[in-house]
């Protein structure tokens, strides 16, 4: 039972605010406990909101950006001393657990350098080989390369790596009557009339390529001002004040808009925000302090920004994307024609907020959108316990958006119930069956499902290779037990590990809809770490019955589907026939 815990969050505010479920589930579970959060300068004043903290700890790398008084940067030397007594100072607390929420390189030498006993998460061992414990946050590990298969918000995958209970816990950051005071000040007149509506709009955004354009925001802007009788308040920082007046440039009625960006300190934020009936916003840290707040958002996902994965975290938000094939952006792409921006128009994105402040729900009726490269997804607490972005749209889907259906039950039967039995969830089969026929057109469904009925021999042959892992790592447990481990015998294992191996990852690189197994397989494989041979082939193994699990798990859910659709073998079986090339023809 842990005493002392250290919980590492050093990248964004909003992965911060993401990570308050798992400190709620942290606190509930070791009430006794300690929790120390260890985060960047660059929120550390917004950490103070953070609920069920003991006490927080600020790393200051961004000091060393400032020039001196003689206009000179500080030294690498100075830099070094800043580490090491930072380190020297987390190390004298004795902390006996720590979750680190990021991948950052920094943060594994942080971490062994700490010597914490038990760690969730990335780090590195003695050689300086990535490790990852939990195997949650294993997943985490590969989902950046496997996006556009993943069906779980990043909240989920950061509370499940703290063994939460799914939908036990939601956002969390402290607010009271202070931030109501603070917003009354700074929104002056457009306060006095509590029934007025107000909609708040977060324009700016991290990335330039992930906002929408301002003539967009500008026309929204008239909409709401007009169709609704509404108040607009801009939000943002100070860079994005340029953002801000272009927009109320573009609109008729700049009356009705009050400018705040870069004015609004934290508490005033909050209270705004809570005055807020919307927000319309980019994918942005703003966001989810709305979530937290449980102020209705109006979510604008462009370029990286993925709505499954960054979404706003509670019930009853909306969010639009364009549903086009780049769209997400891989991580690291620089787009020079960002098309996706263009695919959301303003109109639509009024005709749906309309309709919520006039009937309380987000599904039009009878009403025909501009767009028909858009999706438009609601919040909702699926049948499992988790977020789930439920389309409003329906659409005939594309093979990747049924995976990413498998996928969710597959890591939830694999990870959560940590390598289970062979036993069939039938209910669970069954709800992720009837959710497929509600969320996407019924028509051209089954030509989907025929499709991806052809990659039954993939996983089988991904099966089947594992099998074989598993066959020499127990030959090699057994001749450590006989005591017959021999250099040659040692050597030939080896080399036949390393060849099952390269056949696993050629397999996941050729077949994108297998990646996901292969490359936890892979991230598992990384953990193998020490001297004993016995122990090594049995850890070894256990790698090897995982992956056979997950994919006879994966056949499992996919037959149950396509049974649920009428589909059986010999039908996909005559498509991918029908398909194979037919000497001189």
């Amino acid at each position: 039972m842990p005493k002392n815990i250290l919980i590492m969050s050093l990248t964004r505010m909003g992965d911060l605010i993401q990570s308050t479920p798992l400190i709620s589930s942290l606190r509930k579970r070791y009430p006794e406990a300690k929790i120390t959060l260890l985060v960047s300068s660059d929120f550390a004043e917004f950490a103070k909101r953070a609920n069920h903290i003991d006490e927080i700890i600020v790393f200051n790398l961004r000091q060393f950006n400032q020039k001196g008084e003689k206009g000179e940067l500080k030294s690498w030397v100075e830099v070094y001393r800043y580490l090491e007594d930072f380190l020297k100072t987390l190390s004298d607390r004795g902390f006996d657990k720590v979750y680190n929420l990021s991948h950052s390189k920094l943060s594994a030498l942080m971490i062994h350098y700490l010597k914490i006993p038990e760690v969730v998460g990335f780090h590195c061992n003695r050689s300086g080989d990535r490790k990852t414990d939990h195997s949650w946050l294993q997943y985490f590990g590969i989902e950046p390369f496997n996006r556009l298969y993943n069906p779980f918000n990043l909240a989920d995958i950061y509370m499940l790596s703290g063994d939460g209970e799914p939908g036990s816990e939601e956002l969390s950051i402290a607010h009271g009557p202070d931030d109501a005071l603070a917003a009354v000040e700074i929104l002056g007149d457009i306060n006095h009339d509590r029934e007025e509506l107000i909609i708040g709009i977060q324009a700016g955004s991290s990335l330039e390529g992930r906002r929408w354009s301002v003539e967009a925001f500008s026309t929204l802007g008239d909409l709401i001002c007009s169709r609704l009788n509404a108040r607009i308040v801009l939000l943002g920082v100070a860079s994005e004040s340029e953002i801000a007046s272009k927009i109320v440039e573009g609109m008729e009625h700049k009356d009705k808009v009050l400018d705040l960006t870069g004015k609004t300190s934290i508490t005033q934020l909050i209270g705004v925000l809570k005055r807020c009936n919307y927000l319309v916003t980019n994918d942005t840290g703003t966001m989810h302090i709305a979530a937290a707040l449980k102020v209705p958002i109006i979510g604008l996902f462009f370029a990286h920004a993925h709505p499954h994965e960054t979404g706003p975290f509670g019930e009853g938000h909306i969010m639009f994307q364009a549903r086009i094939h780049c769209a997400p952006c891989s991580y690291g792409v620089s787009c020079n024609d960002i098309v996706c921006v263009q695919k959301v128009p303003p109109q639509d994105v009024f005709a749906y907020i309309e309709n919520h402040v006039q009937k309380g729900n987000w599904k039009l009726d009878n009403v025909q959108v501009m767009s028909n490269e858009m999706n438009v997804f609601e919040s909702v607490f699926d049948y499992d316990g988790l977020i789930n972005f439920k389309p409003l749209l329906k659409n005939v889907p594309t093979n990747m958006e049924i995976y990413s259906r498998f996928y969710r039950q597959l890591w939830l039967d694999s990870l959560i119930k940590k390598f289970r039995s062979d036993e069939v969830n039938r209910d669970s089969l069954k709800k992720l069956s009837d959710s497929i026929r509600e969320d996407f057109q019924v028509d051209g469904l089954r030509d989907v499902i025929l499709e991806i009925g052809e990659d039954f021999n993939l996983f089988r042959e991904l099966r089947s290779i594992a099998r074989s892992g598993i066959k020499f790592s127990s030959r090699l447990s057994e001749s450590v037990i006989k005591n017959q481990v021999t250099a040659d015998k040692l050597k030939a294992f080896a080399s036949s590990i390393e060849e099952i191996d390269e056949k696993i990852d050629r397999l996941g690189m050729t077949h994108p809809q297998i990646k996901p197994i292969s490359d936890i397989f892979d991230k598992r494989k990384e953990n193998l770490d020490g001297d004993d041979v016995g122990l090594l082939a049995k850890e070894t193994q256990i790698c090897y019955e995982k992956l056979e699990y997950e994919c006879k798990r994966m056949v499992e859910i996919m037959e149950s589907v396509f049974k649920a659709f009428n589909v059986c073998r010999e039908d996909y079986a005559e498509v991918s026939s029908s398909k194979a090339a037919v000497p001189a023809k």
